[in-house]
């Protein structure tokens, strides 16, 4: 089951986003890793707060995976 960040700001190119991790849930203060579909560079983003689950991400949604170093 997705987990998602609805309209969260990007701090790649400061839009809102919808952002969403395939598997497992979005923990609050943990970092994800992104890549921004407007300027097509990686980021890096701390969630501010859980995310919620789905039966699938919306259309679009930005895809995390979590940063490996926390691990």
């Amino acid at each position: 089951m997705p987990s998602l960040l609805k309209y969260t700001p990007c701090p790649q190119c400061g839009h809102r986003h919808h952002f969403s991790l395939a598997i497992g849930a979005v923990e609050r203060d943990r970092e994800y890793d992104y890549v921004c579909p407007e300027k097509g560079t990686r980021g890096r983003l701390r969630a501010a707060s859980a995310g919620e689950g789905a039966r699938s991400a919306p259309q679009g949604a930005v895809a995390l995976t979590p940063d490996a170093a926390a691990e």
